[in-house]
Formats: C-alpha cells, structure tokens, sequence
C-alpha cells in the first residue's frame, strides 16, 4: 500500500529524534604528523601531510601508501572541536569518529589516552583516495539514516567530505542533517 507523500512527512517529523555526532580525526579532533606517502614505481616520490593531501591529485602510476598515518604521531588536541565532543556526549547524544584512517586502534587509544572512550571507525585503505574517502564517508552516514538516525551532525576538515556528505539532504530531506566544515589555525608555538 502507497502511503501518501504527505503522511510519510508528517509521520517522519512526529518520530522522536535519534540523535548521531559525527567527527573527523586529523585536523578535526587533533592535528597529527601523519605523513600520506605518493608512491610511483615501487618508490616514495613525495609526503603529505594530512592537509596537503586535501589537494592533492594523483598523477598517471602514482598511488597513496597510507600505512605511515596508521599510527597517531605527535598528536595536538584541537581545543576547540574536543570541547564540542565532550558537551555532546555529556547530553548523551551518540558520537562517533569516521576516519580516512584504514587503523581504528591507534586513534581509539589515542583518544582513551586523553580521557575519551569513543567508537572509531575506518574508510580508508591501500586503494583510497581523496574522492573513494569522501564518497565512502557519504555511504556510512547513509548506512546511520536507513538505521534510524535522524538529527545528524557530520564535522570535518575537508571541504570535500562536506559537499559530499551535504548531498544526503536530497536523498534524505525528512532528517536533520548538518555538515560542519572545521577550519583550524594553530597557534605558533611560542604564542601564549
């Protein structure tokens, strides 16, 4: 039986929230040394960092080696974006990290390190790159909606993962999903 457009909405808006918090690692939560190696013939051509990488577009035989960011190297929290984290949690809203990283692990003990237990999972791997993560990213949130969250809040650095992420509101428009790009400047070390 087809339920009327009209019913559908008015029943989806009545159902009662089902709350998910989304957040970005590297240069969401923290800012990390994690370099992304570009590998052409068996050989490193070239280090990214996690920023650089946003930018970058492989050339003909180049490919990512992402196994040097599996490890979290020399973490600085980003203030900020973890005290968003912690006011979500203490409203009891469930909050997770989507990562690029193909290695739950080392950002899980990394964030139960500074006092956080929180789930973490992973869409990147041997094959990624900045588009698959972005559109692997976008198929994660979709797997949440069609699980029953509605009021979703997705942060990340990458522009990217954000307009892709954004793309969910036509296929979704009876939830309320928010994408928040995360801009962060740090402070020059000697600054106070």
């Amino acid at each position: 039986m087809l339920v009327p457009f009209g019913n559908y909405l008015r029943e989806s808006l009545s159902r009662p929230r089902k709350a998910l918090r989304i957040f970005d690692f590297d240069d969401t939560l923290a800012q990390t040394e994690a370099a992304i190696r570009v590998m052409k013939g068996g050989k490193v051509i070239r280090s990214l960092s996690s920023d650089e990488f946003k930018h970058y577009h492989l050339q003909p035989g180049e490919s990512f080696d992402f196994s040097a960011s599996n490890r979290v190297t020399n973490p600085r929290p980003i203030p900020a974006v973890l005290k968003i984290l912690r006011a979500v949690r203490g409203e009891g809203k469930r909050s997770v990290i989507l990562t690029g990283r193909s290695e739950a692990e080392p950002v899980r003990q990394w964030m139960r390190s500074i006092g956080i237990d929180i789930e973490v999972f992973t869409v990147g791997g041997a094959h990624a790159s900045h588009e698959s993560i972005a559109r692997d990213k976008r198929a994660w949130i979709a797997d949440a909606i069609r699980q029953g969250y509605n009021d979703i809040e997705f942060l990340d650095d990458n522009a990217l993962n954000i307009a892709v992420a954004k793309t969910l509101k036509r296929e979704f428009p009876n939830i309320r999903f928010t994408a928040r790009l995360i801009r962060y400047t740090p402070r020059p070390q000697n600054a106070k």
